[in-house]
Order: C-alpha cells, then structure tokens, then sequence
C-alpha cells in the first residue's frame, strides 16, 4: 500500500513537473523571480524557455532585451528589438531602444538603413533629428546671389 502511495505521489510530480515545462505563464513567471532574485543567468533561461512555448511574444522579447542591455552585452538586444519590430512593425519603443543602440554606436548608416524600413507614420516620427532634407531654393533667392570669383 505504502509503495503504491509512493508510486503515486512520484507520477503526479513528474506530470506537474512536465506541464510547468510547457506553460508559458511558468516560465515567466520563474523568469521574473529570478531575475528579482538577481540570478540573472537563470532568468534568461526561462525566459528562452518561455519564447520557445510562444515565438511571437514581444513581451519577453523586450525582458530579455532589456536584461542584455544591463549587461552591455548590446548586439544581443539589438538582434532582439528587431526580432520585435518583425512581429510588430508599428512597436515605437522597439525602434527607441535601436535608435539608441545605433547612436551610441554612432552607427547613423544603420539609423538611415531603419528608417528606410519603417512605414508607420508615428514610428517615422522618431527619426525627425535624423532626417536630412534636400535645401529648397526658389528663383528670387537665386537672382541675390552674388558669385565670387576666386583668381
């Protein structure tokens, strides 16, 4: 009787052990108990284990991003917050952390190159101190110019 007892009880810990590794819910929320803990390793793996249960979640994406910002580990997150804007073009904050991943880097190609790839009206707002305009002339401002000829 005791052995079946045990046998019991060990099969129920196997399952609940089982679906806990399948939950996505658990994953995060192991994640964010050791991150808060600061075993920061671990949290990346929950978080890892959590992507793998759901791809297309920006939530976890952003937390992992953000764990690799703090520790400088920048190309990590750069790969990250554009896995985001893959899924969610139109996602401001995605393109905030690159613009500023690109500008410590002073990567203003890359900025270029983003910009280029957004289609959203209110992301390409962030990129108005980026922008350079072609000058404008009109035909009265070009009659006032004096030319200077250099001998």
């Amino acid at each position: 009787m005791n052995v079946a007892i045990v046998i019991l009880i060990a099969a129920i810990t196997r399952n609940v052990s089982r679906s806990h590794d399948n939950s996505f819910d658990y994953q995060v929320k192991q994640a964010k108990a050791a991150y808060s803990a600061g075993n920061i390793n671990s949290a990346v793996s929950y978080y890892e284990k959590a992507l793998s249960i759901d791809s297309d979640n920006t939530d976890v994406r952003f937390a992992l991003a953000d764990i690799y910002m703090s520790k400088k580990d920048y190309d990590a997150a750069l790969v990250l917050y554009q896995e985001i804007i893959n899924i969610d073009p139109k996602s401001k904050e995605a393109y905030k952390k690159l613009i500023s991943i690109y500008e410590s880097k002073k990567d203003y190609d890359a900025i270029a190159a983003l910009r280029e790839s957004a289609k959203d009206a209110s992301v390409l707002k962030l990129f108005a101190d980026y922008t350079v305009s072609k000058p404008q002339f009109s035909k009265s401002s070009l009659e006032s110019l004096t030319i200077i000829s250099l001998s």
